[in-house]
């Protein structure tokens, strides 16, 4: 059962997968469906499941809604207009958003299949967060904004001591807090130190100077958020010694950080080559007969992890050379503790805390010990589906956290330390939603419906939801009037309650499905609710008495269901069908992206780096394969047959082409002629026999790379091929016979060149995409100038737009920082920024409709807006 949990991201726990299962916005028939109330969903895509709602506790307009495809949406009008808000986030889905109470601003996204992200700048973009996070299948994240300065550190030096931490968010003060003492056999206890206010909230360093070299002096330091001060770091100390010189000296600069269950120590190279033991032991006064932790022959580089530290004991440390060992080097030491700052609850891995800055450093698991599903398996209890975190606690005590697991309950009253089970009469383990209201009162929804307990255990959970709940996948309390809960089931949509639980009613009108898997009640305005299910998005603004359908705007993910892989060629022939190759093969879609068929009979690989289709006859196609050349369909992508040679012509150099294609074009004045660019083997030429099959034959006379990224025809009398290459810059050939190519890279003769872009109307004017953006000509390649407007990326497509608003004058550009498009060839840029996680390397406009757009992306597939 775990690996099934762990394969498929659309569930917690088995339960909630097969309820997740059976409404999956593939299979609408799957959905319950109620009568709508006059709003119709303009486009039958998917936008996938809404497993989380999250608002700014300042401003009722701001909301975001997190799903299973774009990710994140982000209104700011209250709900009118949406746009996605998701650069930077990978394409999984989203199942926890958390927005900082203090700092709207910066929100966190647990990523099912991915990493923790955080953003800072109101979804604007997002980076992910974590390092040390081993377990990346993330449902879920409490954050606790008092949390102290992790990363704390502290260097040995003559007559001074170097501090360094990590920054706390939102901290507008740091206080350090010191004492020294030359007479103590253990750690000074905390009280009446002197302290030192540090008023730079952006200076992460502090010296202590003026200090007795040989005199130990201990540190911890606090943050002051909010205008209250957290509770102290962890303790760190060391002794300040002069730099002994001389042809043996000890180490110097000895320094000691604090993480999770271990220390960092780290010193100054004494001379290259050199190894080090480090020693060790729980008390003041390290001599070389203390404990050795370093490996047998010392350690060969500057730093030492040791990772058998425990929290809460302090150890002391020294260093020496090792072989010939020199004098004792200063003494260092650190007491490592429980990071408080962030928890992520993860699917298989447990709970995992870390410090402000993101520095996860391991499991903190001790007490989730049920018995597993499955022998040999993790525990249940290691699949967090919630995390809660007590509002309640004083901000100078460590947080009080609560877990809902597929084994229940847990509650840690240390910061995640620890955790204690709290399940009597908890009749279904399964939690899949978890809510704290005031009093020590907690609700769980699960497979069976809602169940009530006390936060400490002392009265046993019992059942308190309707008979026709079925599934609840979240729960909600009204921040205003706690008695208010509503719930959202899998099957009977919206419920309310007004006592606390005891008694409820369904709240549905209005919506088109009852399948809901998130709620939201606005912390500030208890009547302005939020419902998220399959595909479909409801706001209510009478608390839950009506509910209306949310239009999120254009841009759909069509990926499913298409792999979530690189898209390098799309294609629109006559009649409406689109096909998509790439990393994963061919698709074709015969209802603009709604649904995916894959076209991969007999073809040999995957690996599609161009599309084109026969100019004459649409259901014709051929394929260019990273690995084994050149494929034809006869039949729309129904079977595949290999043309690669060898020719069968008279009188032609001719031979079997290079197995690695990179693209492919049609002479549009002689459509039984095609040209390939390969890697390693330059050009050819490729004639259709009687048979239809094709011959191929090089034409590099002139080219100075084999190498080709890249080719383009400009039709006309004769044509004119254009060739994008490897470091060599671009090249043209006349096609009249001659057979020649002419370097036309000016200043771009060392480039490489990813797409290029002819004007449809003059062939002195070419645009070309590089690693270092967008190029143009128009003086036939004489001189290339950088195009303003864009952003510094990766251009790897260019194309005029073929029903721009007047012939040549519109530009669409593939980026790595998306999608670009110019009505004014190149003058002027706007950034179609629809929350495409994925550089694009593909762009077609719909041949049907041109008011349709889809982009082929490097790992997240196809995207369509509708512009």
């Amino acid at each position: 059962m775990k690996k099934l949990f762990k394969n498929n991201i659309l569930a917690i726990f088995l339960l909630a997968l097969n309820a997740a299962c059976s409404n999956d916005p593939r299979r609408p028939e799957g959905n319950t469906v109620v009568t709508p109330t006059g709003w119709v969903q303009n486009s039958n895509l998917s936008k996938g499941v809404f497993y989380a709602l999250a608002t700014d506790p300042t401003n009722a307009n701001v909301v975001y809604a997190a799903t299973s495809t774009l990710s994140v949406y982000k209104t700011t009008d209250g709900g009118t207009t949406w746009a996605p808000a998701s650069r930077g986030l990978p394409a999984l889905p989203v199942r926890k958003l958390l927005v900082d109470p203090i700092n709207p601003l910066k929100i966190y996204a647990a990523v099912a299949g991915g990493d923790l992200y955080k953003t800072s700048d109101g979804a604007a973009s997002w980076q992910p967060v974590g390092q040390g996070l081993t377990q990346q299948t993330v449902f879920s994240v409490a954050y606790h904004p008092f949390a102290p300065p992790g990363g704390v550190g502290v260097t040995s030096g003559d007559t001074l001591n170097t501090l360094e931490w990590n920054a706390v968010p939102n901290a507008t003060a740091y206080r350090l807090y010191s004492l020294s003492c030359s007479s103590c056999t253990s750690p000074p206890a905390l009280g009446g130190w002197p302290s030192i206010n540090l008023t730079d909230p952006t200076k992460l360093q502090y010296s202590h100077t003026g200090l007795t070299n040989g005199t130990p002096y201990y540190y911890v330091l606090t943050a002051l958020v909010g205008g209250e001060e957290t509770v102290p770091s962890s303790m760190v100390a060391a002794v300040p010694a002069a730099k002994v010189n001389g042809p043996t000296p000890p180490p110097d600069g000895i320094k000691v950080t604090v993480g999770n269950n271990q220390n960092t120590v780290a010193l100054n190279a004494t001379s290259a080559g050199v190894t080090y033991d480090v020693y060790r032991q729980e008390s003041p006064g390290v001599t070389t007969a203390s404990t050795k932790i370093s490996p047998l022959g010392g350690v060969n580089t500057t730093t030492f992890v040791d990772a058998t530290a425990h929290n809460g004991t302090s150890y002391y440390y020294a260093v020496t050379e090792s072989g010939a060992p020199t004098a004792l080097s200063a003494e260092v030491a650190g007491t490592p503790s429980q990071m408080t700052a962030l928890y992520v609850g993860t699917g298989g891995g447990g709970v995992f805390t870390s410090g402000p800055a993101g520095e996860f450093l391991g499991a903190s698991n001790a007490g989730l010990d049920s018995t597993p599903t499955v022998p040999d398996d993790t525990p249940d209890s290691y699949d967090i589906s919630s995390l809660v975190l007590d509002p309640s606690v004083p901000h100078a005590q460590l947080p009080t956290l609560y877990a809902g697991t597929r084994a229940g309950v847990y509650r840690s009253v240390d910061g995640g330390e620890s955790w204690t089970a709290n399940n009597t009469g908890l009749a279904d383990a399964a939690v899949l939603a978890l809510a704290l209201g005031p009093g020590g009162i907690l609700y769980t929804g699960t497979p069976s419906g809602v169940f009530k307990g006390t936060t400490d255990g002392s009265v046993p959970w019992r059942a308190v939801g309707a008979a026709s709940m079925g599934s609840v996948n979240a729960i909600a309390i009204d921040p205003l009037d706690s008695n208010t809960l509503y719930a959202a089931s899998a099957t009977g949509g919206v419920f309310k309650s007004a006592d606390g639980g005891g008694s409820w009613v369904q709240r549905n009108q209005g919506l088109t499905s009852t399948d809901i898997r998130s709620i939201l009640v606005h912390p500030a305005n208890g009547n302005l609710l939020y419902a998220g299910g399959v595909g479909v998005l409801f706001k209510s603004s009478d608390g839950g008495g009506s509910w209306m359908p949310i239009d999120l705007g254009s841009l759909d993910n069509v990926t499913n269901p298409l792999p979530n892989a690189l898209v390098k060629a799309i294609i629109g022939p006559a009649g409406g069908s689109v096909y998509v190759g790439g990393a994963a093969g061919i698709y074709k879609s015969v209802d603009q992206g709604k649904g995916w068929t894959a076209m991969t009979t007999r073809l040999p690989i995957k690996g599609v780096q161009a599309l084109v289709v026969d100019p004459n006859r649409p259901a014709i196609i051929y394929a260019a394969l990273s690995e084994a050349g050149i494929y034809n369909s006869l039949d729309g992508g129904g079977s595949w047959r290999e043309e690669n040679g060898p020719a069968d012509q008279p009188n032609l150099p001719s031979q079997q082409i290079s197995k690695f294609v990179t693209s492919l074009v049609i002479d549009p004045n002689q459509p039984d002629r095609f040209y390939a660019g390969t890697q390693g083997g330059g050009v050819f030429r490729g004639i259709k026999g009687t048979e239809g099959h094709l011959s191929w034959s090089p034409v590099n006379n002139g080219l100075t790379s084999t190498g080709i990224d890249t080719l383009t025809i400009f039709p006309g009398t004769p044509s004119i091929l254009y060739a994008g290459t490897f470091q060599s810059g671009v090249f043209k050939m006349i096609l009249d016979g001659n057979d020649t190519w002419l370097p036309i890279s000016g200043n771009l003769s060392d480039r490489s060149i990813f797409a290029l872009a002819i004007h449809p109307e003059s062939s002195s004017v070419l645009f070309a995409g590089t690693t270092q953006g967008l190029y143009q000509t128009v003086d036939g390649g004489a001189n290339w100038s950088l195009v303003e407007g864009l952003r510094s990326a990766d251009v790897h497509f260019v194309s005029f737009n073929p029903a721009g608003p007047s012939s040549g004058a519109t530009l669409l550009v593939g980026s790595t920082d998306g999608v670009f498009k110019s009505t004014d060839e190149g003058a002027q840029w706007s950034h179609l920024d629809d929350g495409m996680s994925s550089p694009v390397y593909a762009i077609l406009i719909d041949p049907q409709q041109s008011n349709i757009v889809y982009a082929g992306t490097v790992a997240t597939g196809v995207y369509r807006r509708t512009q």
